[in-house]
């Protein structure tokens, strides 16, 4: 995964997901609308990278930074809308702005999702 930029990552799983009878303009709207409401639309061009990344540019390929990935990782499993979805502290580490991220979260799509904050 680490190879490949935000956006091919998400049309990548959605192209998998998705049935064959799901046009690909449907498919794109999809990511695109996953993209704005993650905050996600800074870093669609830019390469996930990987663990092994460090400051000085060593190590692996640098990438997004640890939130994004977070949230890259949330809109891998939002593509489908599905109608459970368990977060096991899906904020931990960010910055204090994740509060906004957990209320992108609750209202995706058009979709209005319940969500449970563990403290």
């Amino acid at each position: 995964m680490y190879t490949f930029r935000v956006r091919e990552t998400l049309q990548f799983a959605c192209d998998l997901r998705f049935p064959s009878t799901t046009s690909q303009q449907e498919k794109t709207q999809v990511v695109d609308d996953l993209i704005l409401e993650l905050g996600l639309k800074n870093c669609v061009d830019v390469l996930i990278g990987d663990a092994y990344a460090s400051e000085s540019g060593t190590g692996g390929t640098r990438g997004i930074s640890g939130g994004e990935r977070r949230r890259v990782s949330a809109a891998l499993q939002l593509l489908t809308s599905p109608s459970l979805l368990i977060c096991d502290e899906v904020t931990s580490g960010m910055c204090h702005s994740s509060d906004l991220l957990q209320c992108r979260f609750s209202d995706i799509g058009g979709l209005r999702y319940d969500m449970l904050k563990m403290i």
